[in-house]
């Protein structure tokens, strides 16, 4: 009887164990889906997706910067692959020109967005507003809009505290 308690606590203490280690392995902060594409997506004035170093950084303006544990789903990356795709991102030039003699103020600086993907590596740099001739303005627009649109439907984006004040 006494071998049976033993066995039977000891077979639940097994499962204890086993649940504990699967309920750490599947948190948030620690597991994530592989990042086959990579972006490094610097926009506004301090706005920083990175998924090299599976990072977000979000302007607070007058607080300064939060950086936080940021990761794309392989559906996420997936969409913005397609999009990036359709749009020839790979083929843009290095440098796309803000538009000949219109200025935007207050100017963040450029804007800088760097995707790899199987071997495949493009940094694309711009300023506002862009140069409609440039032949890609409408592209770059699109796939910047969807990377945005998927960083602010995250929860991880909306538990950030928001932004205090703003650049004049």
């Amino acid at each position: 009887m006494r071998s049976m308690v033993i066995l039977v606590l000891s077979c639940a203490l097994s499962l204890f164990m086993l649940e504990s280690c699967s309920s750490l392995s599947d948190a948030p902060d620690r597991q994530h889906d592989p990042q086959t594409l990579k972006i490094l997506y610097q926009y506004g004035f301090r706005d920083e997706l990175n998924t090299f170093a599976g990072t977000y950084q979000k302007d607070l303006v007058l607080d300064g910067t939060v950086k936080v544990p940021f990761w794309l789903s392989t559906e996420e990356q997936d969409t913005i692959l397609r999009k990036a795709m359709a749009v020839e991102f790979f083929s843009f030039p290095d440098m796309i020109p803000a538009e000949p003699g219109v200025s935007v103020e207050p100017h963040s600086g450029p804007d800088m967005l760097r995707l790899e993907y199987g071997g495949t590596e493009k940094t694309v740099r711009w300023s506002y507003p862009l140069d409609p001739t440039s032949g890609c303005t409408g592209g770059l627009l699109e796939l910047t809009g969807l990377i945005r649109d998927v960083i602010e439907s995250k929860a991880e984006y909306k538990s950030l505290p928001a932004a205090r004040g703003g650049y004049l």
